[in-house]
């Protein structure tokens, strides 16, 4: 099951007059191309965003992220890699980030709960 579009929805056909746009580099970022392609229904360069100029969201310092959709850069934990050159250091990083997140969480629910969670690698 997933929830994908209900914001947009709820936003944008119930409640259209209290949505705002939020920066899509850093929220959801999908460190996607700002410009489409020239295989894509819209015109070549065209930003995706609709505006004359468009930030490049592969560019975005991790620190600045709030929250990652990982459809470009895949799911961590299935190590798919050949991204674009352009995708590749930022979709790394994310990587590394799930991964030290996934760690923490683990980390402490053993603390909790007392239960190892982690293999005993040492």
């Amino acid at each position: 099951m997933q929830i994908q579009g209900i914001c947009a929805y709820f936003y944008g056909e119930r409640h259209p007059d209290m949505g705002i746009e939020l920066d899509r580099c850093r929220i959801n970022s999908m460190v996607d191309s700002p410009t489409f392609k020239q295989d894509d229904r819209n015109k070549p360069g065209q930003c995706r965003d609709g505006r004359s100029n468009c930030e490049d969201c592969r560019t975005t310092e991790i620190s600045d992220i709030f929250s990652a959709h990982l459809t470009i850069c895949q799911k961590p934990w299935e190590c798919i890699y050949g991204w674009d050159a352009k995708s590749e250091k930022l979709c790394s990083r994310l990587h590394s980030e799930w991964f030290r997140i996934r760690r923490s969480f683990e980390e402490s629910r053993e603390e909790d709960d007392g239960l190892r969670l982690l293999p005993d690698l040492g």
